[in-house]
């Protein structure tokens, strides 16, 4: 039992009010209004749309999915509930491919 949480603790747990951070092997790049994660360890990009790389900005200054969500919210104007939906899956994603890490 105590070597899960030690994993989990490592891992990152994908708490709601978890603060995020871009994992140490990320590097970022942006033109024209969109970005593109370089993850080092396994030499890959992945390119983000607008809402991706505004949401990814989040990330870097330490926000919750909820803070995404807001964010997101607020910049597009669109229901809360959806986009809570669209970040939770978006931060799995960068969590399953260990680019963010609880902050």
């Amino acid at each position: 039992m105590f070597r899960l949480l030690l994993d989990r603790m490592r891992r990152g747990a994908p708490e709601a009010d978890a603060k995020l951070r871009p994992a140490r092997d990320v590097l970022t790049a942006e033109r024209d209004g969109v970005a593109v994660l370089l993850d080092l360890r396994h030499a890959v990009y992945i390119g983000l749309d607008e809402v991706g790389t505004l949401a990814w900005h989040e990330i870097e200054r330490g926000a919750t999915a909820e803070t995404l969500a807001a964010r997101v919210c607020e910049e597009y104007e669109v229901p809360r509930e959806a986009v809570r939906a669209d970040m939770q899956r978006f931060i799995a994603d960068l969590r399953r491919k260990r680019l963010v890490v609880n902050a």
